[in-house]
């Protein structure tokens, strides 16, 4: 059974977010479709690259919720691929899902010294990989809420004369009527 979430990101207005974006990169074109079919149904925007030339072109262009990541790629590997992609500041923090037919120890330890946040093994489990990748879109989504919301709201203004209330450890209520 797949799992599913009820999560919907609201903005300000209780709209809704635009679908984040994943970035999926393989260049063996029937697992992009497998990626397509297990992932599709999320809702979220699928950008496929077929290289890590190609996927570092794609990271140019606009900001990922998480990236699935082949390990074994000709030209540029899928380790040399997280290298790069680490060094460009838009996707530092990007989470990477390592996505490998084989994995061994000394492998895996540099895919996570890359920043990799997990390993899966293909032909990957449909309900598993959704239920990642589906976190990851939405920690992305709770990040760019909060991105848009104030830090932290002006206190009231204090009438001429007055000294300012001390609230001891009371958190600081907001200015706002509908609040923050």
């Amino acid at each position: 059974m797949p799992l599913t979430s009820e999560f919907t990101p609201l903005d300000d207005d209780g709209a809704a977010d635009g679908p984040s974006s994943i970035l999926i990169v393989d260049d063996m074109p029937e697992k992009l479709l497998v990626f397509e079919t297990v992932l599709g149904e999320l809702g979220q925007q699928l950008v496929f690259a077929r290289s890590g030339a190609e996927a570092l072109r794609e990271i140019l262009k606009q900001e990922f919720a998480v990236i699935l990541l082949d390990v074994n790629m000709p030209d540029i590997d899928g380790f040399e691929t997280a290298e790069m992609i680490r060094k460009y500041k838009r996707s530092a923090h990007t989470p990477i899902i390592f996505i490998t037919s084989y994995a061994d120890e000394i492998q895996m330890a540099r895919g996570y010294a890359l920043g990799a946040v997990d390993y899966m093994l293909s032909p990957v489990m449909p309900e598993m990989l959704r239920s990642k990748v589906q976190v990851f879109v939405q920690l992305h989504d709770m990040q760019r809420r909060m991105a848009r919301r104030p830090a932290r709201c002006a206190p009231p203004p204090r009438r001429p004369g007055t000294r300012p209330r001390r609230t001891r450890g009371a958190p600081t209520t907001c200015c706002r009527p509908a609040g923050c």
